[in-house]
């Protein structure tokens, strides 16, 4: 009986409707799940439809995590990865409305060009999107063991010694598994506030409290 099961390792909505169907299916076969168990996908706003998201709610996916990284256009543009704020706003509303409980978003520090200021607002707007969970990773430049980040301009990182630290309450840091990267998740459950503060370059940002969505009961 499976409580937990997670669809990542990149981005499953790469696969049409269809496939995406005809794979959880074979899922639906194989185990049973647990009445509460926690269903969750790993989506890229980029290619995922709004179509797939409803797929998804309708096969039993309930949490669905988002890759940001960053907002700013010159850092999404240095790393390749061109998502705007809108686009990644209209698909968490989407799996609102399509009944999803758990909307997460996942950003990186560290990357080229990412300044303090530029990383503030990224917050700010992730904050807007009230998400119940965000994991924030540190980026592990390591073009000896990733040939395609030698196209980074290294001298656009910012400096090591002054890599931003992210606190929360409640939070946890962990690694994450073949990245190289530490992870900090901070999240907030349906009837309680959290507060977010992130720093980076060595200097802190602001700092967030958020209310919840849902009304207390």
């Amino acid at each position: 009986m499976l409580s937990q099961l997670h669809w990542g390792g990149g981005t499953p909505t790469y696969y049409s409707e269809a496939d995406l169907e005809r794979l959880f299916s074979a899922f639906r076969r194989r185990f049973s799940f647990s009445s509460d168990a926690e269903i969750a996908i790993e989506v890229d706003a980029r290619v995922t439809t709004l179509g797939q998201i409803a797929t998804l709610h309708r096969l039993g996916f309930n949490r669905l995590s988002l890759g940001i990284q960053d907002f700013d256009p010159k850092v999404q543009k240095t790393v390749g990865r061109l998502q705007s704020y809108p686009l990644t706003r209209r698909l968490a509303d989407g799996a609102r409305a399509a009944g999803f409980d758990s909307v997460n978003v996942d950003l990186i520090y560290g990357l080229p060009h990412q300044t303090t200021g530029g990383f503030a607002r990224t917050l700010e707007q992730v904050i807007e999107m009230r998400p119940e969970r965000i994991a924030v990773y540190s980026f592990a430049y390591m073009p000896w063991l990733k040939p395609h980040m030698k196209k980074l301009p290294a001298e656009a990182l910012p400096p090591r010694s002054g890599r931003s630290s992210c606190s929360g309450s409640p939070s946890t840091r962990s690694s994450a598994p073949g990245t190289g990267r530490s992870a900090w998740t901070t999240s907030r459950s349906p009837r309680t506030s959290w507060r977010a503060r992130s720093r980076i370059a060595g200097c802190t940002a602001t700092s967030w409290a958020i209310p919840s969505r849902r009304p207390r009961t």
